[in-house]
């Protein structure tokens, strides 16, 4: 592979909503394995339980693998670049299912992009619904309940969870982060300005993402 290939400079850009997936067949052929990628990633259900999908290991019916060795699997790692091969064991799979971002996988990035569609939506339809929505606890109130409501879906269809973590303060050594938490400020702290805009400010909702497994650590003790 060249070191200044497209996967190597969007890599370099740091790019968490593109992603690429190396190809290559002897006969010439041009396959999409991208858009075999999106129709199966775009195709999940939020309203549906349990409907949250990860896109390693999936197999593109219809679309030829590429044969890749271990060093080059090596180098596309290296670069975030996706491939559609087979396993040991022939199973035909997408490896690793990443963006070219560092930090974002590709159902984390569609799954929270479509989490900020539905809360902007849901929001704005407090409004549009709304004869008024007061610039008080009532009106925050209102708004509580709508962010709560897309909020409850994406915990319902996997892509939030609450967390479990490490914490030496409590007796049992654990505490547990919710899957979601939103904070309105007071109102009392919110400036004049604002409010002669009519603008609430001091909304924050922050969110604890499901994840997934990719990998597994086995220890086998055996004992004679």
């Amino acid at each position: 592979f060249p070191s200044h290939d497209n996967a190597n400079l969007m890599h370099e850009a740091d790019y968490s909503r593109t992603f690429g997936t190396y190809s290559y067949n002897a006969d010439g052929t041009q396959y999409y394995e991208d858009m075999s990628e999106l129709t199966y990633m775009l195709s999940v259900d939020y309203n549906a339980a349990g409907s949250a999908v990860t896109l390693k290991f999936k197999n593109l019916p219809g679309i030829p693998t590429t044969s890749v060795s271990e060093t080059e699997l090596a180098v596309l790692n290296s670069r975030r670049c996706n491939v559609f091969t087979t396993v040991g064991n022939g199973a035909r799979t997408v490896r690793e299912g990443v963006t070219f971002s560092n930090s974002w996988f590709v159902d984390d990035r569609i799954n929270v992009d479509n989490f900020v569609n539905d809360l902007l939506t849901s929001v704005y339809n407090v409004f549009l619904t709304t004869p008024k929505v007061p610039f008080t606890a009532a009106g925050q109130a209102l708004l509580y309940n709508a962010e709560k409501t897309v909020c409850d879906k994406y915990v319902r269809n996997g892509v939030f969870a609450d967390r479990v973590v490490s914490d030496a303060t409590t007796p049992a050594g654990i505490r547990t982060i919710p899957a979601y938490v939103i904070e309105f400020a007071p109102l009392s702290s919110i400036s004049l300005s604002d409010r002669a805009e009519r603008l609430m400010t001091g909304n924050v909702i922050t969110v604890q993402l499901a994840g997934a497994v990719h990998k597994l650590q086995i220890n086998v003790i055996v004992e004679g």
